[in-house]
């Protein structure tokens, strides 16, 4: 029989001001994993948890809240 893979939950709120959403991962993921799974790229967000920001290695764990906010550029 299969082992049940643990999973978290974690929130994240997007800039401007969308709602919050919650995405189920598995342990062990981190930023990135989560950027992946909502079909974001890495280079168009800065990423904050825990009052800072994060890189995209830094690992999650079930309850953060991570908000999203997104990069404008141009001349």
């Amino acid at each position: 029989m299969m082992a049940r893979l643990k999973k978290i939950t974690v929130k994240v709120v997007a800039e401007p001001r969308q709602p919050a959403r919650r995405i189920s991962l598995r342990h062990g993921s981190q930023v990135g994993d989560l950027l992946r799974k909502m079909g974001l790229m890495r280079e168009e967000f800065i990423v904050m948890a825990k009052g800072r920001v994060v890189a995209e290695f830094e690992p999650l764990k079930d309850g953060d809240q991570i908000r999203l906010i997104r990069v404008f550029s141009g001349g």
